[in-house]
């Protein structure tokens, strides 16, 4: 009986978090609750409610809420969890993805290109806790949508290397006809380095000379950012 798995149903009426959400809705319920619904059930001798506690209790935050930090982590982290196995960090990863996608799909019908804010808000939650510096490129058409985007490369802790052949090159592949850069600061603070400033530079003479617009260059903090158009510095 010691090492049998404890599932909801063994909770009493008042703490199961189902009975909760559908008696008080799911504002109501904690993170611990939320996390106890996805997860089913908990491990050997441990309810899903306490399982999902010692997750939330016990994951590096690096100054982060519990939650944030719990969705950022990568598959094999969140198996060294004991209670946690492939299904269940599965589905810790498709609520993540899930919760990445909802915030773009709400930002899309606002952006535009003219308003940096509403770009940064698409890809800030994405970007503003990687621990390694990573440049995205963003694709728009002649009509100014949103066409996609791609990670360009990931560096080390405090620089990433990128080459304008491969900027240039990702754009000829996706047939854009305009683009945006962002990269983050995983120190938070977005304020460019001499190398984001020589980079932008040196884009933005190559994107001249192919007739291709660079629209912008946004460096991502914890939750700041610095727009290189907003600057006044993509003329």
């Amino acid at each position: 009986m010691k090492n049998q798995t404890v599932t909801m149903k063994e909770l009493p009426l008042s703490e199961r978090p189902y009975e909760l959400l559908e008696a008080k809705g799911e504002a109501a319920l904690t993170d611990a609750q939320l996390l106890a619904i996805l997860l089913r059930t908990g491990s050997a001798g441990e309810k899903a409610l306490d399982l999902s506690l010692r997750i939330l209790s016990s994951i590096p935050t690096k100054g982060q809420s519990p939650l944030v930090a719990l969705l950022q982590q990568p598959l094999t982290s969140l198996r060294s969890f004991k209670g946690v196995g492939r299904v269940k960090a599965i589905q810790i990863r498709a609520l993540a993805e899930l919760v990445r996608r909802a915030s773009h799909q709400q930002a899309v019908p606002r952006l535009t290109v003219d308003s940096p804010a509403a770009i940064v808000q698409l890809y800030m939650e994405e970007m503003r806790y990687l621990t390694r510096e990573v440049i995205k490129i963003v694709y728009f058409n002649a009509k100014m949508q949103l066409l996609g985007d791609r990670n360009l490369t990931q560096g080390t802790m405090n620089q990433s290397l990128i080459s304008p052949r491969e900027v240039f090159q990702s754009v000829w592949e996706m047939g854009a006809y305009a683009f945006i850069l962002i990269h983050n600061h995983p120190s938070g603070n977005p304020e460019p380095s001499l190398n984001d400033i020589l980079l932008t530079d040196q884009l933005k003479r190559a994107a001249k000379l192919m007739d291709i617009p660079m629209l912008d260059h946004l460096v991502l903090g914890n939750g700041k950012y610095y727009s290189f158009k907003e600057h006044q510095k993509m003329q």
